[in-house]
C-alpha cells in the first residue's frame, strides 16, 4: 500500500507523509513544489525533537520506495536505511 503511494507520486499528487508515532515520520516532496528539478525527490524524516530532522534528496522513485519500506524499522530502532544517500540536518 505504502509503494503504491510512493509510486503515485507525480507534479499533481507531488508529496507524501508517512507519521510512525508523534514526532516520528518520513515524508517526500516531488519536483519545484520541493525546490527541485521535475525528476527530484526531497525526502525527509525526523526523530522526535528538531535536532533530530534530516533530508536527502534522491533521483529515482525505487530509491524513495526502499526508504519508506525501511521506515518502519528505522523508526523503532531495528534497522538502517538500506539506501545509501547523505542525510543532512534539516536547521529549522
Amino acid at each position: 500500500m505504502i509503494e503504491r503511494a510512493v509510486r503515485r507520486l507525480s507534479a499533481e499528487n507531488w508529496f507524501l507523509i508517512l507519521e510512525r508515532r508523534l514526532g516520528r515520520y518520513l515524508q517526500v516532496a516531488q519536483g519545484p513544489n520541493a525546490g527541485l528539478s521535475a525528476n527530484g525527490f526531497a525526502v525527509e524524516h525526523r526523530d522526535g525533537s528538531p535536532d533530530r530532522h534530516y533530508r536527502c534528496v534522491l533521483s529515482e522513485k525505487d530509491q524513495v520506495a526502499t526508504v519508506f519500506a525501511d521506515f518502519a524499522g528505522f523508526a523503532s530502532g531495528e534497522a538502517a536505511w538500506s539506501v545509501d544517500a547523505r542525510w543532512d540536518k534539516v536547521s529549522m
